[in-house]
């Protein structure tokens, strides 16, 4: 189209709109972009994730949005940044890093000096990966569990070690990481059977993953066998008890602990039955400084007792996180998700 008066935009010029919203002009005499802001009045981002940092630091990703917050509980004060769709956020070495779809991004921030960015990208995944769904640390190095992109299985698991990274897909054939944890020196990690959007799983059943960091590459794999619960197409988020040193995780309903050695259940307990899930659904799992672990298992979050497993309903929400000062923070209301439907 032709623009008038605006001398920066001779002739015509190609308009698109940007995710966050600006309306761009490509002029093609000029071969420049100007940008002009929207002019439709913005709506609040959908909430993705929730993550504190610090007693006075709780990041906040959106979806399908271009912004980011940051929420101080101590002020009851947010400001925004710039941030792509972070499906997961984690903090390693004094820096804040997400995982940014839909280009399957690091990117980082220093939350101490520049606790509104700007976020830095660090990498981008490459080899077909682009959701980014797991983070956990340990041994100097940052590991990162992936969705393989549009119409692909073969998820990846990502070592980062603060200067180069490697990505090593199909450490379970045909399958996407979507949990991960660290404990002694190795790497604990659960998949789903989905791949990215518009693809057929290849195999019927999620695997729990053991993966040997010095020697790149997986020592153990095994499906998951809990009375009622069939074969899982996912197994969800995976933490290490901090006074069991068991390996915690769930799948659909259920809440379950392994033995570090054997990857055999110790103890489960089905908390609801027949969650709403997402094949990609990661089941977040937090512990809190009193040694309950609360898991957000479809819509709904329980607190568990880890020894009685004696369980309790708190609230209906998609996202949480155990704040500094005790306190459970979480969005309202339930707010629907971009993925395909397991099962």
């Amino acid at each position: 189209m032709e623009i008038e008066n605006d001398p920066r935009l001779p002739g015509k010029s190609l308009v698109t709109i940007s995710f966050d919203g600006k309306v761009n002009f490509f002029n093609v005499e000029t071969e420049s972009l100007v940008q002009y802001p929207s002019i439709v009045p913005p709506t609040a981002n959908v909430i993705n994730k929730i993550f504190a940092y610090s007693a006075d630091k709780i990041y906040i990703s959106g979806m399908t949005g271009a912004t980011g917050a940051l929420y101080n509980p101590k002020t009851n004060t947010a400001s925004s940044f710039a941030l792509g769709q972070a499906d997961s956020i984690h903090s390693w070495n004094g820096r804040v890093y997400f995982g940014v779809y839909p280009d399957g991004s690091i990117q980082t921030l220093d939350p101490d000096t520049e606790p509104t960015g700007p976020v830095t990208k660090i990498f981008t995944l490459g080899n077909e990966q682009d959701r980014i769904h797991a983070m956990t640390d340990g041994g100097g190095k940052l590991f990162i569990g992936n969705i393989a992109t549009y119409g692909r299985l073969g998820g990846a698991l990502t070592v980062y070690d603060g200067q180069s990274y490697k990505v090593f897909r199909n450490v379970v054939e045909n399958q996407s990481v979507i949990g991960l944890a660290y404990k002694d020196g190795k790497v604990y990690g659960s998949t789903t059977i989905y791949g990215g959007l518009g693809s057929t799983p290849a195999a019927n059943e999620a695997k729990i993953f053991v993966w040997d960091p010095v020697r790149e590459a997986k020592t153990q794999e095994t499906g998951l066998q809990i009375d009622g619960l069939g074969k899982p197409e996912h197994i969800g988020e995976l933490t290490v008890g901090p006074k069991d040193g068991y390996i915690w995780g769930a799948s659909k309903g259920f809440v379950f602990a392994l033995d570090p050695r054997t990857l055999k259940v110790v103890k489960s307990v089905e908390v609801v039955k027949n969650p709403a899930m997402g094949a990609w659904n990661s089941i977040h799992l937090e512990w809190s400084k009193s040694g309950f672990l609360y898991a957000n298992i479809g819509n709904e979050l329980y607190v568990i007792d880890p020894v009685t497993l004696k369980y309790k309903f708190i609230v209906n929400t998609v996202s949480f996180t155990l704040g500094k000062d005790g306190d459970i923070y979480f969005p309202r209301g339930i707010t629907g998700r971009c993925w395909p439907r397991s099962g």
